[in-house]
């Protein structure tokens, strides 16, 4: 695939998957640094991140992955379960899945705001984005006050700016926080 002459290949990867870490930092880190090397050195591959609040205009996020194959005739989605992989090859089905995957990279973010950035003028257009200060930005008198920097391809350190570093402190996930409270409702409950 990494060829030059092999096939296109765009993925679009949620945002709750860079946020969610199911793995130690340093290795979440290190697996989004290697993806982003990739795309940055292959022209025919694209990394597409869907922000965690966009906006799907006619319809629902699929309810599992699933991939599109063009190069096939027909093309073929494949939808991945728990058990299996669910392979469809009938044009009825099939569309519905291009349809799918034609919402979701409406809503993500250009393919060039998620790739590695090597040139200092795009870099500091970027930062300025999104580092602006605006008073009533989220309604009256709730004012942008701060702002975060997530940088997984290292550009801060590639351009050696000096952006303070935030403390990296991970919430527990809503799972954990609920099993803790039922845990804690059981045993007050066993309690009595």
């Amino acid at each position: 695939m990494l060829r030059p002459d092999g096939p296109t290949y765009e993925v679009i990867l949620e945002e709750f998957v860079v946020r969610r870490l199911n793995v130690p930092v340093s290795v979440m880190g290190h697996q989004l640094r290697h993806l982003a090397d990739i795309v940055a050195g292959q022209p025919n591959v694209t990394l597409r991140v869907l922000p965690y609040n966009a906006r799907l205009v006619g319809g629902l996020l699929p309810k599992s992955s699933f991939a599109l194959y063009t190069f096939a005739d027909p093309a073929m989605a494949v939808a991945e379960t728990i058990n299996s992989d669910l392979v469809y090859t009938d044009p009825s089905e099939t569309q519905r899945y291009e349809g799918h995957y034609s919402r979701l990279r409406l809503a993500s973010l250009p393919a060039a705001d998620s790739k590695l950035i090597r040139s200092k003028t795009k870099f500091w257009q970027m930062i300025g984005l999104g580092t602006r200060l605006r008073p009533d930005l989220f309604g009256p008198g709730q004012d942008k006050k701060q702002f975060l920097v997530f940088d997984l391809a290292r550009n801060v350190e590639f351009f050696d700016s000096d952006i303070p570093e935030a403390d990296g402190r991970v919430q527990p996930s809503l799972g954990e926080r609920l099993f803790a409270q039922r845990a804690e409702l059981l045993y007050t409950l066993h309690q009595l």
